[in-house]
């Protein structure tokens, strides 16, 4: 069965974290192929060069740790300077270690907390004020996972976390709609 449906996005700007490899690469060169500008986010420099090869000036690229606000902060600024606006914000960068919960270091719990939580968190907010003051509004896309709903063996800071995420995303709902 072939997938017949097409989006337009045209001349949309859209950011996507963990865009250096996976689901974060393909959805960069989704947007794009539909007509999006995208800022393409992660920290991994070369993982962000090979991602957006080949896909021209609607590929800019930016190496921003998103469990730190100055550096979300500074990623809004660039995203206005280059392209004077924001539309779609796709908060797809995740850690998921497989470690049995006996074994979990504290260090591990709290990486996997600062990405898949902090991060969310300090991006949403980021995403949301710079589409308000845009006056246009637009739409915040937290990447979640069926982990955060039946868990599984070597997966409590993952699917704990991303349980979170879901919570913070129904209230973000709730909050930004208007």
């Amino acid at each position: 069965m072939t997938n017949n449906i097409k989006f337009d996005f045209t001349d949309r700007v859209t950011i996507v974290t963990g865009a250096a490899r996976g689901i974060g690469r393909e959805m960069v060169k989704a947007f794009i192929q539909a007509g999006s500008f995208v800022m393409a986010v992660d920290r991994d420099r070369e993982g962000l060069m090979e991602t957006c090869q080949g896909l021209g000036e609607r590929c800019q690229q930016s190496i921003t740790d998103i469990r730190v606000k100055d550096e979300v902060v500074s990623l809004m600024q660039a995203v206005k300077e280059a392209f004077g606006r924001l539309d779609i914000c796709v908060n797809n960068a995740a850690v998921a270690p497989h470690t049995a919960l006996l074994e979990e270091s504290v260090e591990v719990w709290d990486t996997v907390y600062a990405v898949n939580c902090r991060g969310t968190f300090l991006m949403t907010q980021a995403a949301a004020k710079l589409m308000i003051a845009g006056g246009k509004g637009g739409r915040i896309i937290n990447f979640s996972s069926a982990a955060a709903k039946r868990g599984s063996a070597g997966g409590a800071a993952y699917a704990s976390s991303r349980a979170a995420t879901e919570g913070f995303s129904r209230v973000a709902a709730i909050e930004l709609a208007p």
